[in-house]
């Protein structure tokens, strides 16, 4: 395939100087350029930035200009054409100019041969073509700076728009960039942060806490998270969460740190006082426990005592009006008697359950083992069909008598449940002492319950009071469980480290 000649410009007022050149380019390559001479200076001037030819061999004189001034007015119009400046005298102060002008190459017209002027203009042509090449990846490098500059901007922006203090690090630990959150935490400006390491920043104790936990982060990357604390502006320390993870280069080599801090001095603050109320609120609800069982066994001492004794001796009064008749009872007096004898005898039974149900003398008299035992026939009284199965192993001195207590209100409340909902044909009540301390349970073969749901119940009618049963074990110091499920029965569990 042939080649397309080159597209000579001469700009020379002398027609010998063409000639010449006409014949070196001929010498060259009698195919390989085509030359076009223009002599004047304005015409050269207006073809020179046509940029329609290849290259531009440009004599130094001129008539009244030279060509210095035309090659700066033509780079100043944007010519891109490779100039080679030429001349019949060399003058090194020329040559300086006209490549500081923009010129590729400086010849003299009576050194000038074939072979340089080729190589001169091979050189012009490929110096503009790595000039323009230079250009472009220049522009291209500005505009990818420009690009990634806005999206460092960005990333800047987005940084600071978030609320928790961010940073990122090299491996070394020296601080790369951070947000507008962690100066305010830290109290510093940025160019106190940018290029420091912890040691600079925070207390030496903190900062050693740091620098560890990033060299373990270092050498096992991955996911790190851990609580801290960090002294704020003020001097105060501040309780944190410290989340960071490493960054990779594109050729997956460590390069550095980011982390995340998460400030949770009032999530910590509001911890502790809820914590407080808590135990002040057990505090309270024990108090409330103990001045009801008080309560409890003043009606029932009351009850005993005062109403349980006179309906007694009313009763005994009944029974003995018809012995001081001496006969005179025509059967009308019996008669009348009989129905209040029996009356009061409910009556005096409904006092004693109810003082029984409130504080049973048993549990006081004769203590636990006695007074679940009254329990166990109390319910098989109420519920034949339940057989009971009881095992109680308990020295009775090494039980307080506020567990004692607690022990016999957990039973009682499992029992009441057993005989208004379980269908069970036979429980298991337990109480024996295990690793030093004591361990109640009572479980049934009945159908069961949802405790989630049941629990959840609590406070209303469909409840089974096993908030309370929980509630009371807790305040005692023991842990209370429930185990059930649809046909599969219930499992009542409390136990006390100790039993004193």
């Amino acid at each position: 395939m042939k080649e397309t000649p080159l597209n000579v410009l001469l700009i020379e007022d002398d027609e010998d100087d063409f000639v010449l050149v006409r014949d070196l380019l001929r010498e060259i390559d009698p195919q390989g350029y085509e030359l076009n001479w223009i002599q004047g200076y304005d015409a050269a001037r207006k073809t020179l930035c046509s940029r329609q030819h290849d290259v531009c061999l440009l004599d130094y004189r001129l008539g009244d200009h030279d060509g210095l001034e035309l090659l700066q007015r033509a780079r100043a119009a944007g010519c891109k054409t490779p100039i080679i400046f030429l001349t019949g005298q060399e003058d090194y102060r020329v040559d300086i100019e006209a490549m500081r002008a923009g010129a590729m190459d400086y010849l003299g017209k009576n050194e000038i041969s074939a072979r340089l002027l080729e190589r001169s203009i091979r050189y012009a042509i490929e110096r503009r073509r790595v000039e323009e090449q230079l250009q472009y990846s220049i522009a291209k490098l500005c505009k990818a700076e420009k690009s990634l500059q806005e999206k460092m901007n960005f990333l800047q922006l987005l940084m600071d728009t978030i609320p928790n203090p961010i940073f990122h690090k090299d491996k070394e630990g020296r601080y790369l960039g951070c947000n507008r959150a962690f100066l305010d935490f830290v109290g510093l400006k940025r160019k106190q942060v940018i290029g420091k390491v912890a040691s600079d920043i925070f207390p030496s104790d903190l900062a050693d806490q740091h620098s560890e936990m990033d060299a373990d982060l270092i050498r096992k990357p991955g996911l790190q998270v851990y609580e801290s604390s960090l002294t704020a502006p003020d001097g105060t320390r501040r309780d944190v969460i410290c989340s960071s993870a490493p960054f990779f280069k594109a050729d997956g080599v460590l390069d550095g740190l980011i982390g995340v801090i998460v400030d949770i001095t009032k999530r910590k603050r509001a911890e502790e006082a809820l914590r407080e109320s808590e135990h002040q609120l057990r505090d309270l609800s024990f108090k409330l426990l103990h001045v009801q069982e008080e309560e409890r066994t003043r009606l029932a001492q009351q009850l005993h005592d005062n109403i349980a004794q006179t309906l007694a001796a009313i009763k005994l009064r009944v029974e003995h009006v018809p012995r001081t008749m001496n006969g005179d009872d025509d059967g009308r007096v019996t008669q009348w008697l009989n129905p209040l004898h029996d009356i009061l005898q409910d009556a005096i039974k409904e006092v004693r359950d109810l003082y029984m149900d409130l504080r049973p003398t048993v549990l006081d008299d004769f203590g636990i083992t006695a007074a679940l035992g009254w329990l166990v026939k109390e319910f098989q009284g109420l519920c034949p069909q339940i057989r009971i199965e009881k095992r109680i192993e308990v020295d009775e001195q090494n039980i307080a008598n506020s567990l004692k207590v607690t022990i016999y209100r957990v039973v009682q409340e499992a029992f009441r449940n057993l005989a208004e909902h379980s269908h069970a044909s036979k429980v298991l009540l337990s109480l024996v002492e295990k690793d030093g301390g004591l361990e109640l349970i009572v479980e049934d073969d009945g159908q069961g319950f949802d405790v989630c749901e049941t629990l959840s119940a609590e406070g209303n009618e469909d409840g089974l009071g096993l908030a309370s049963m929980r509630e009371r074990v807790k305040f005692s110091g023991g842990t209370f469980s429930v185990e059930s499920g649809s046909a599969k029965g219930t499992r009542i569990r409390a136990q006390w480290p100790s039993a004193t």
